[in-house]
């Protein structure tokens, strides 16, 4: 299971800094990065459904460090998009 989530976090700061580095417009830049941590929880919840966990404690880890640190990138990303949303338009 850390292999699969170590490859998981390697791809999606890999697809999160290519986004960010692409793409000018901050609102589209905080949609894909939104649609990449998506993506990346739903490769993560298809891999546990059918993965067995070892013991208890392997479990505990996984949802109490694992998920919750890939939630909070998505958190994240749809509060920046939030905040970004709702600055007025103004010239300097």
């Amino acid at each position: 299971m850390l292999q699969f989530v170590a490859k998981l976090n390697d791809e999606l700061t890999l697809e999160l800094n290519t986004i960010h580095s692409a793409e000018s417009d901050t609102l589209k830049r905080y949609q894909g990065s939104i649609e990449c941590v998506k993506d990346a929880l739903n490769r993560l919840k298809s891999f546990i459904i059918t993965y067995e966990f070892q013991d208890t404690n392997e479990e505990i880890h996984f949802f109490k460090e694992i998920k919750p640190e890939l939630l909070s990138k998505l958190i994240y990303f749809v509060e920046i998009l939030n905040i970004e949303i709702k600055r007025p338009i103004g010239s300097y």
